[in-house]
């Protein structure tokens, strides 16, 4: 079956307007620590090699360079893969015995206004020393950061939605179990919430599940406990053993006794509700025994496992290896704690993580201690700094760690198959002091032990030897680094770091720090920043995550593909796919992007189109603007027709260059310039070079602005379908 392509001017058809209303496991050791000199430090993973401390040699190199890649005949396509690893399937994750969820903290969506990000309640106040009429002044605002800028979601779908249904994409591509979520309320905004992630899990996976973690110090009443949990005992999505107990993991359960623990077990039982609890203690030793030592005989028929919240600092994190070991003798499975740093700008306070050292220590702790589960502490309480969702301060750089050690906690120590450097760093030193022109008036305290730290940190996968920098204002530190994962530290210094792996004289790698580190300063901020060399810096146009266009039923879906376009990466996620498994019309999926006005502008994405079963498949990809007008209109033909037709006004039939075989099943990348809305070139290429191209096509219609690129199903006659896209970009030219 072959694809052929049109373009054209259109209005979008009217049920297109009506929804717009609408190691090998238990290795003994990731790390060890030599000093190469007074100035850096370095960490190996001793289980990939063992390498002898090395004085790295003067390399004079200085000019940049993308992944290394000498296979390909066409510099649009590069090495896009996303991770250092190759990821196993979902599947083959999420049946392992071993489960991970990541703490879900429900006051902190993706977005709380669906504005533009610069006028968003997160930096209008949150962020901002005088938001909420000045409440976090003292503190320099309540957070420094938040979650990643997007444009505003039209009114094809509520927003709240479409970013639930990112976040739990986010989540399940890491290829964890699922959330655990914490429940603040019985009633409200934070439980909507809770109930429809639990209802959003169940559309969008069948293996993401919602562990019910019940807040012991927020929810003050507990006489709700029971009716709470009866309410969303049904929901699908809700976590249960394998036995078909419902699990229950609450925070901070020293808040209430064991027997009332034991009383709300058996209320539940009485109304059909078979239970278990996994009690997350803060100090969890002294908590269990109280338990055991009230009910000596009775205790495993209430409990199915037993956590603690955790530390924050490298040397409290090397405590946890033995845990597991105690827990189990217990009859008790042994959830551990994952957090990758802590800092509280609301109240002044940070725990030293020492850059991505905490974080990598926990997940050693859980490999070698034989934990059953883990906790990830946490997807997104930005009011406590513990967030691994890809935000604006951290970017991808916990989320890339968490999901590298969470196979390896599932399945045994991923192999690394291509380079990759990751940075770790604060924007100043501990000790500066507030200026003069200072937003801030507490001065924020290290807590919970560790000297302060203050050093850049490198953290390269490798797959070779080679040599690493740091290079802050031409003052360059050099490290020679055996294949596998090195933590290479060097000291603060003013300036913007820039971050290079070389080998042979030659830059593979090279990363300039997304914040400069200074010395003046109007507040604090004891974030670490984060950063991967896979992944693209944050783009201008701030292009949302796809939205769906239409009323879906259960044959339909949009969820993150297993793969990434083939070509030079624009995007920091997989490939979305489209999947219809009947024949369905008029339904599909966009995305929006900030108007750039009447800028000429490009907006590129790639394609894929997939069928499963013989049919008539047709799409269309509309540039829209804010009133669902289009301009250009691409088609998408998966019909028998051979060749590629494209062209311009409303007669489909008028061909503007010579037709050209594209097949299903192959990548393609589109790319659209857009000349003051009123007319369009256009470019096809495959991974060999250009299919097809067209310029100076006239819009049938000038439109006021552009919105949203839609893409939308209009014809499928029994045909099983999927569409996949990747890097959607749009940049002004």
């Amino acid at each position: 079956m072959t694809v052929r392509f049109f373009l054209l001017a259109a209005t979008l058809c009217s049920a297109m307007l009506l929804a717009a209303c609408g190691a090998e496991e238990g290795a003994s050791s990731e790390l060890t620590t030599s000093d190469q000199t007074s100035n850096t430090s370095s960490d190996y993973d001793t289980s990939n090699s063992n390498p002898e401390s090395q004085t790295g040699q003067t390399n004079n190199t200085t000019s940049g360079g993308q992944t290394e890649n000498n296979n390909q005949s066409n510099t649009l396509v590069v090495d896009s893969a996303l991770l250092p690893f190759d990821q196993a399937p979902r599947s083959q994750l999420t049946a392992s015995n071993k489960k991970v969820f990541a703490h879900y903290f429900t006051p902190y969506p993706i977005s709380l206004s669906n504005k533009i990000p610069s006028e968003g309640y997160y930096r209008a106040h949150y962020m901002n020393p005088y938001g909420e009429n000045s409440k976090f002044y003292s503190k320099g605002g309540m957070i420094r950061q938040k979650p990643l800028d997007r444009a505003p979601i039209p009114t094809y779908e509520d927003f709240i939605n479409t970013d639930m249904r990112q976040e739990i994409r986010l989540a399940a591509d890491m290829g964890i179990d699922g959330f655990a979520v914490d429940i603040l309320n019985y009633s409200g905004y934070n439980w909507d919430r809770t109930v429809k992630i639990l209802d959003l899990a169940a559309q969008e996976y069948d293996d993401f599940h919602i562990l019910l973690m019940p807040d012991m110090i927020s929810l003050s009443d507990p006489s709700g406990f029971v009716d709470m949990i009866r309410q969303l005992a049904s929901k699908p999505a809700a976590y249960r053993l394998a036995d078909g107990r419902l699990l229950i993991a609450p925070y901070y359960a020293e808040r209430q006794s064991p027997a009332w623990w034991v009383e709300q077990v058996q209320k539940l039982r009485t109304y059909g509700i078979d239970v278990a609890l996994l009690p997350v203690y803060q100090g969890w030793r002294a908590d269990l025994q109280d338990f055991i030592s009230e009910f000596p005989t009775s205790y495993q028929d209430v409990l199915y496992g037993v956590s603690d919240w955790g530390p924050r600092t490298p040397e409290g994190s090397e405590r946890l290896v033995n845990d597991p070991v105690e827990a189990q003798a217990y009859g008790l499975k042994w959830m551990a704690p994952v957090a990758p740093q802590d800092v509280r700008h609301k109240v002044s306070t940070y725990v030293e993580s020492r850059n991505s050292l905490a974080m990598r220590t926990l997940w050693m702790s859980a490999i070698n201690g034989g934990a059953d589960m883990v906790q990830i502490i946490t997807w997104n309480d930005y009011s406590e700094g513990t967030e691994i969702s890809p935000s604006t301060g951290t970017r991808f750089g916990f989320y890339d760690l968490a999901t590298f050690y969470t196979q390896w906690f599932k399945l045994g120590k991923p192999e690394i198959v291509r380079d990759a450097l990751y940075a770790f760093y604060r924007e100043h030193h501990t000790a500066t002091a507030l200026g003069a022109n200072a937003q801030q008036t507490e001065i924020m305290d290290a807590i919970h032990g560790g000297t302060p730290n203050n050093e850049v940190e490198l953290l390269a996968f490798l797959t070779a030897p080679a040599t690493l920098e740091i290079d802050i204002n031409g003052q360059v530190q050099r490290q020679v680094a055996a294949a596998g994962i090195t933590s290479f530290r060097a000291p603060m210094r003013d300036g913007t770091p820039v971050f290079r792996m070389t080998r042979g004289g030659k830059v593979i790698q090279e990363m300039t720090g997304g914040v400069s580190i200074k010395s003046q300063i109007r507040v604090q901020n004891m974030l670490y920043h984060a950063q991967s060399s896979r992944r693209q810096p944050p783009q201008p146009s701030m292009v949302s995550w796809p939205w769906r266009l239409g009323n879906y039923s259960a044959s339909q879906s949009l969820l993150s593909a297993h793969i990434k376009s083939p070509f030079t990466a624009a995007s920091n996620f997989k490939a979305i796919d489209y999947y219809d498994a009947t024949a369905n019309r008029d339904l599909g999926f966009g995305y929006s992007f900030i108007s750039p006005g009447t800028a000429k502008i490009k907006v590129q994405f790639d394609f894929q189109i997939t069928a499963s079963r013989n049919g008539y498949i047709q799409y269309e990809v509309n540039l829209a603007d804010s009133a669902g007008n289009t301009g250009a209109t691409l088609v998408l033909d998966g019909g028998a027709v051979s060749g590629v037709t494209m062209a311009s006004g409303s007669d489909s039939n008028q061909s503007v260059l010579t037709p050209s075989t594209v097949e299903n099943n192959r990548w393609y990348r589109v790319e659209m310039k857009v000349d003051g809305l009123n007319k369009y070139d256009v470019t096809i290429s495959d991974s060999l070079g250009i299919v097809a191209m067209a310029t100076d096509l006239a819009f049938d219609n000038p439109l006021s602005g552009l919105g949203s690129l839609v893409f939308r199903c209009v014809q499928n006659d029994g045909g099983a379908t999927g569409l996949l896209v990747d890097n959607v970009q749009v940049t002004e030219l």
